[in-house]
């Protein structure tokens, strides 16, 4: 084999080097253009979390109001004690609705407990599909990788057959052509 055989042969790796790193770099913009779409969900997801965080927020200030509430409550039982006959029908009133607002309070929780289980098992669902499709990302990789083996193991035979040929014209340059006598 003489230097322009091996120039071609070396144009002609190079040519289907760059060819391979061409598809890899094209697979690898479309994995980051991915996980940016990945990172914008997680954003998203930030965003909601600070909506709930806010909505505690309200609830916390709800709770001081309620607190301030019953501070007042406590202010009126201290002036209620000097009429506590006309107030004994009132406290069963008061006890009624302080008990309605636990039950309120208690289906509230029950319902912020349930949204989160929710929120909990949507997660875990959207974690397996990016795990999913991280393993389908890769088995795609290996069967690109082993695809560009088949397809370098040919070019390979192709090259020892042009090889051959190569050889064979050197020593008899009729019989390549079809023209020996």
């Amino acid at each position: 084999m003489d230097a322009s055989d091996r120039e071609f042969f070396q144009d002609l790796f190079l040519k289907q080097d760059e060819r391979l790193q061409k598809q890899l770099d094209e697979r690898f913009g479309q994995m980051d253009e991915r996980f940016g779409q990945m990172d914008e969900r997680f954003g998203q997801m930030d965003e909601r979390f600070g909506q709930m965080d806010e909505r505690f927020g309200q609830i916390d200030e709800r709770f001081g109001q309620i607190d301030e509430r019953f501070g007042q409550i406590d202010e009126r039982f201290g002036q209620i004690d000097e009429r506590f006959e006309r107030i004994d029908a009132r406290f069963g009133q008061q006890d009624e609705r302080l008990q309605g607002f636990q039950q309120q309070l208690d289906e509230g929780f029950k319902e912020i407990l349930h949204s989160f289980d929710l929120m909990v098992d949507h997660f875990d669902q959207k974690f397996d599909l990016v795990i999913e499709g991280q393993q389908v990302l890769a088995e795609r990789m290996d069967r690109i990788v082993e695809k560009s083996d088949e397809e370098i193991g040919q070019l390979d035979k192709r090259l020892l057959r042009v090889e051959a040929d190569l050889s064979t014209h050197k020593k008899d340059p009729n019989a390549h052509s079809g023209t020996a006598v």
